[in-house]
């Protein structure tokens, strides 16, 4: 669908330089697009299945952590969610 980060957005968090914003809207929309899960035909019935598929399994114990415990939560989970659980996975 449409951007999830528009211009105004980074003003609004205080990225004041135009170039800055520019520079960063560019590399947003150079980013993967998100597919909703089952798009291929697959349907995992866990969250360690779904990772797996995805060769990310190493990721389980923090979904699990912040509150991901089924696939009906994971199908959910808004793309700035998703950055914030990865963060917190390479924090620990």
């Amino acid at each position: 669908g449409s951007n999830v980060v528009e211009d105004q957005d980074l003003l609004e968090i205080g990225i004041l330089s135009s170039a800055h914003r520019q520079r960063l809207l560019q590399a947003i929309r150079l980013l993967p697009r998100v597919r909703p899960v089952g798009y291929d035909g697959n349907n995992p019935t866990s969250v360690a299945e779904w990772l797996e598929s995805l060769e990310l399994g190493d990721y389980t114990k923090s979904f699990l952590v912040n509150g991901y415990t089924s696939m009906e939560l994971v199908k959910k989970i808004w793309e700035i969610e998703l950055i914030n659980v990865s963060v917190t996975t390479l924090q620990c």
